[in-house]
Parts: structure tokens; C-alpha cells; sequence
């Protein structure tokens, strides 16, 4: 059985009282507590990577140039540690795909990913025309990963001069509300590894397609559509990796989303629970299929 426990405290302190046996995430300040109970096992995950995203058809951020503002300012590594609570469970990498592997690329990253530079962000925003523009921040406060990457995201719109209304909600909430394009400007969410493990797949990734899913993006230049149709028609590896460098170019200068980095997340459950791996997703078998003694 699945049960919704929103506020992320009960939840770790119901699968200390074996009111429940297995938990998905929990707050980083109470690893230690997990960490020292000798009833309760950690369970690694396959990075995932942490991403924010801007609503493309509202300002401030129909407006490139705010959004490179929002990624050179930003704080990777701090969201990154906040979402974890451990950075040895976190990597930088500006890489759509994931690091690590041959389609692992850094192209148009410099300067923007992991700049913190917050001199030329506050002016690319006056050269836009959007400083002191208003901002609603979605914060889903039980799901851990955006719930950190939000209070990062919140410091770094302040220090920039944004107007910040931050709101707080659970993620069932957030989910309604980046359905309807006029209710927000910026959010958190998550990918896993499923969706970066190629460049044809990953461009098919709905947040980078023309008019997408919940953040509308709009590929003015029409470029990311060019470029994907070239790479669904090459032939040779060489020629999609080529493309795929092509491609994090034009991403980084069209800022289509703030790519924060890869964390490794990790499962807690009862030391009675048997069919549970390492590295697989921490799921190795159905929820029904799961022993406990």
C-alpha cells in the first residue's frame, strides 16, 4: 500500500516507528538520524539530474535574456548540497545528457553554467528591461530535491532584484498549478536517467520541444526544431555527437531551462524489507513482491 505522507518529517519518523517500511525522500538534516538507526537501510539511486524551470510565454522570462541572468547567477552546487544533504552525493555537470558517458558534453557552458556571476546577470536584466519584475517561485515542500533547489531559487531572484512571491505548497498543488501558464514563472522538478541516455530520445524530452508540455517553449529562432531534425536523420555516431554539441550550444544560449546538476538520491526502508538494490532505481521488485519479516 502507498501512502501520501506530505509533510517529509512524519514521514521519516513513521518508518522509525515501523508505521511504515520504506521511504522515498526525506529532509537532508535528518540523514544522521537515518544514518545511526540500525533498523533502517540506505538505498542508492542512479543520479538523477535536478533542473528548474522557466515559464516561456510570461515575463520576465519570455525574455531570453532574464533567463540567462537567472542560470549565470545561480548556485549549483549549493542547491545540489541542500538536496542531498552530503555534496559527495551530488555532481556538477552541465551536460543535458549524463555525465559520464560519451554523449557527456560541456559545449556553451562556459560563463553560464555554475557562474555565479551576479554582476552580469543584474545587467543582462537591465538590458532587458525586467529588473524588480515580479516572480512566483513554486516551492513543493515534500518533495525534497525541488523543495532545497527552491530555497536556492529564492535567494538568487532576491539577490538579483526580482519581485519574489514564494510560494509554498505540496507537490499534487504545484503539479494543478504548472498546468495553467497565467499562475506561475518559475519552478523545480527532476528527470531520471531514462531520459538522457541518447541524443534523439533526450530532444524529444518535452521541456525542449517547441511549445512543450508546461513551460510553452517557444524556439523563436525555430532552431532547436533544425537542429533535431538533422540529428533524427544522422547516420553515423559522429555525426550525432557533433549535433549533440551543436544542440547544448543553442541551449545555453537560449537559456531554455536551469540545468542545476546530478544528485544521487537514496531510499530508506526497514532492514525487514528484502528485495531492495543499490543503484537500480533502489527498486528491484513490484511493491507486492517485497518480503517483510
Amino acid at each position: 500500500m502507498y501512502i501520501e505522507v506530505p509533510d517529509q518529517t512524519t514521514r521519516v519518523a513513521a518508518l522509525q516507528t515501523r508505521e511504515v517500511h520504506i521511504v522515498q525522500e526525506f529532509p537532508a538534516e535528518l540523514l544522521s538520524r537515518l544514518e545511526a538507526d540500525p533498523e533502517v537501510a540506505l538505498y542508492d539511486n542512479p543520479p538523477f539530474r535536478l533542473l528548474g524551470h522557466f515559464n516561456h510565454v510570461r515575463p520576465p522570462f519570455d525574455n531570453k535574456l532574464a533567463r540567462q541572468a537567472m542560470i549565470k547567477a545561480y548556485d549549483n552546487q549549493k542547491a545540489l548540497t541542500l538536496a542531498t544533504g552530503d555534496p559527495a552525493f551530488t555532481r556538477l555537470c552541465p551536460s543535458l545528457l549524463q555525465c559520464g558517458t560519451k554523449w557527456e558534453t560541456t559545449s556553451g557552458s562556459e560563463g553560464n553554467y555554475y557562474a555565479q556571476n551576479l554582476e552580469e546577470a543584474k545587467q543582462l536584466l537591465e538590458e532587458a528591461g525586467v529588473t524588480g519584475a515580479h516572480v512566483r517561485l513554486m516551492d513543493p515542500a515534500d518533495r525534497q530535491p525541488a523543495h532545497a533547489a527552491a530555497q536556492v531559487s529564492r535567494e538568487v531572484l532576491t539577490a538579483l532584484g526580482f519581485d519574489v512571491d514564494f510560494q509554498v505548497m505540496d507537490w499534487a498543488t504545484m503539479v494543478a498549478q504548472r498546468a495553467r501558464p497565467d499562475d506561475w514563472e518559475f519552478f523545480h522538478t527532476w528527470s531520471g536517467v531514462t531520459v538522457r541516455s541518447g541524443p534523439v530520445g533526450h530532444l524529444l524530452f518535452s521541456e525542449l520541444q517547441y511549445d512543450a508540455w508546461f513551460n510553452n517553449y517557444q524556439d523563436l529562432p525555430g532552431k532547436q526544431r533544425e537542429i533535431y531534425s538533422r540529428l533524427a536523420r544522422a547516420t553515423t555516431e559522429e555525426e550525432q555527437i557533433a549535433l549533440n554539441n551543436e544542440f547544448h550550444e543553442y541551449f545555453y544560449e537560449d537559456a531554455i531551462f536551469l540545468q542545476v546538476g546530478e544528485f544521487f538520491s537514496r531510499w530508506a526502508a526497514s532492514t525487514k524489507v528484502q528485495g531492495i538494490v543499490n543503484g537500480g532505481s533502489a527498486q528491484q521488485k513490484p511493491f507486492d513482491k517485497w518480503l517483510t519479516n
